[in-house]
């Protein structure tokens, strides 16, 4: 199926979606921000941030005045170093710092739950915005599986992490700038792998939507097999929104609000899912006899 063609009946989706599209992108948006500032400011994170933004200020007007002498004094002595590490100790909260997971958890959950809301809205449903959230009923199955599929992915780049990190010591143990270089192409294939296990499983929560009686395993082992022969289509239809992306960026950085994401957030997750139909509802046989 060509990019043009999952694009165009991820518009013709969202077309017969209304604004329940842009109205969930926005709802998921708002939950995401909540949960991110609750998170922050149980954890003691945000009031750190903010001491360090006012020390920050502090140096640099000292720095605008002429008084440079002063603050290289206080960093030779290490009193900024201390005044932070104190200010750290005394608002940070272990307690509030696992809320704050704990919260992006949820995030992570309410994602997932886009992922279905995108998908039924590819199969032709007018699903309403306020089903984003029904995915909290099956929050245990989702989270189960955003572990299992994170720590695949890891076992993936572990290796390549590894040799990054022991040619990194030794470069700086041996000042074996060769040594560095092979760190960086190490480090550079992790990447690949990580993006490469990222598209093996990205069908993994699609399949747990269609088969609730599958198992997480079970939902990996058949996203892994759903998208074998085609995971470089489906990395060339998510880097065909790259053009999207950097116009939201412009855009974010002029208005100071990514208004272009209530668009591109449907539109992108809403393509992904017109391929993963196309290729469940497409027999294996005709699949391979049409990228000959």
């Amino acid at each position: 199926m060509p990019i043009y063609e999952t694009k165009r009946g991820a518009r013709l989706a969202i077309r017969n979606g209304g604004a329940h599209p842009f109205i969930a992108t926005l709802a998921l948006s708002v939950f995401s921000a909540v949960m991110l500032i609750l998170g922050m400011r149980a954890s003691g994170i945000q009031t750190f941030l903010g001491y360090s933004q006012k020390q920050f200020t502090e140096i640099t007007a000292s720095v605008a005045a002429g008084d440079v002498g002063s603050v290289q004094a206080a960093i030779d002595s290490g009193e900024f170093r201390e005044r932070f590490v104190s200010e750290f100790r005394r608002t940070f909260s272990p307690a509030g710092f696992a809320l704050m997971t704990v919260l992006q958890l949820f995030v992570m959950i309410a994602e997932f739950g886009a992922s279905w809301y995108w998908l039924r809205l590819a199969s032709g449903e007018k699903a309403k915005w306020t089903s984003l959230f029904a995915c909290f009923q099956r929050a245990g199955a989702l989270l189960l599986l955003l572990l299992y599929t994170e720590l695949l992915v890891l076992l993936w780049t572990l290796p390549f992490i590894a040799a990054c990190a022991a040619f990194g010591f030794l470069a700086v143990r041996f000042s074996a700038p060769a040594l560095s270089g092979v760190s960086i192409l190490f480090a550079c294939a992790g990447m690949v792998a990580a993006v490469v296990a990222n598209l093996r499983y990205a069908f993994a929560v699609f399949i747990m939507h269609d088969n609730p009686e599958f198992r997480v395993a079970e939902c990996v082992r058949q996203s892994v097999r759903l998208i074998r022969g085609n995971k470089g289509r489906l990395f060339l239809l998510k880097l065909s929104f790259i053009g999207w992306y950097v116009l939201a960026g412009i855009v974010a950085a002029y208005l100071g609000f990514d208004v272009l994401a209530l668009w591109i957030t449907p539109y992108a997750g809403i393509s992904v899912a017109v391929f993963y139909l196309f290729l469940r509802n497409t027999p294996t046989a005709e699949l391979e006899s049409m990228y000959e």
